[in-house]
């Protein structure tokens, strides 16, 4: 027997068949469409809450940051006012050790000439006691000669 199909016949299963299959197709093809819009959904979602997750770490990080930028500040601040100050006592120090080293050359030489002087003054006070004790000797020499020729006087 011979199988012989009209064309109409062949058209209209032709037909059923694409029908069939776009219909397959669209099915899936929705199916997957969906299948990806919702994973796209989830990952968007995803990618929200890392947005918000990040915008509060970031938040967190500026107020943090901001109180450590003014502590950097005030202690910079601080640093600077103690190295002014440093340098401050430095140079009073230095400058009062130059006085004071200026007054202590000025006392040694105030020394030096008060002993210079206190020796000078004795010197002179032991060669004018040598003097005298010499004085002392020839009058009381003198004295006793007198005596000795009044009381030979007396004694003739």
């Amino acid at each position: 027997r011979s199988c012989r199909w009209t064309r109409g016949a062949m058209e209209a299963r032709l037909q059923s068949t694409q029908a069939a299959a776009d219909a397959a197709s669209s099915s899936d093809i929705a199916a997957a469409f969906n299948r990806r819009k919702a994973q796209v959904a989830q990952e968007h979602a995803e990618m929200m809450r890392i947005e918000q997750e990040l915008k509060k770490q970031e938040d967190e990080f500026r107020k943090v940051n901001a109180s450590l930028q003014k502590e950097l500040e005030t202690v910079s601040k601080q640093a600077s006012a103690e190295r002014a100050r440093r340098q401050k006592m430095q140079a009073d120090s230095a400058q009062d050790i130059s006085k004071m080293e200026a007054e202590i050359a000025r006392l040694h030489a105030a020394i030096t000439a008060r002993k210079e002087k206190l020796a000078k003054d004795l010197e002179e006070s032991d060669q004018e006691l040598a003097k005298l004790e010499t004085k002392k000797e020839e009058v009381c020499n003198t004295q006793l000669n007198a005596m000795a020729v009044v009381e030979r006087a007396r004694a003739d």
